[in-house]
């Protein structure tokens, strides 16, 4: 069985306090929000990580935001801004409905999706990016 690292709480509390001692350097943060759609339908939900890309002189920590019905907003919630410039940008995707149905398997839910990676240059100010991914 394959256990997603983000699906059980575990990524997103690793990435907290990853977050947390990269948020105090003062780093001018940016809101970015748009839509993540897989085979041109939205993601339910899921999650999406921005890590700037240090081999290309970006540093700082990542920004991350939680996908919901297709929407994502790096200042929705706990969500945490980007710094702009290169980024690496991971995506995970997940079915609404549960897998796991007898007692012995972890209820989980089911991926949509092999992760999502990409590499994109980000605005330093606020702005929109949608992701198709096929």
């Amino acid at each position: 069985m394959r256990i997603q690292f983000f699906s059980n709480g575990l990524g997103l509390a690793l990435c907290s306090c990853l977050l947390l001692a990269g948020c105090d350097s003062g780093e001018k943060r940016y809101r970015l929000q748009g839509n993540v759609t897989f085979k041109g339908k939205p993601v339910p939900e899921g999650y999406i990580v921005f890590e700037p890309d240090s081999s290309k002189g970006n540093t700082g920590g990542p920004g991350r935001a939680k996908i919901l019905d297709g929407k994502y907003d790096t200042s929705a919630d706990d969500n945490v801004g980007v710094l702009g410039g290169p980024h690496l940008i991971r995506i995970q995707g997940f079915d609404k409905k549960i897998t796991g149905e007898s007692a012995q398997e972890v209820a989980l839910p089911k991926s949509l999706f092999t992760d999502y990676n990409v590499s994109e240059e980000l605005p330093k100010q606020d702005g929109t990016k949608d992701f198709e991914i096929k």
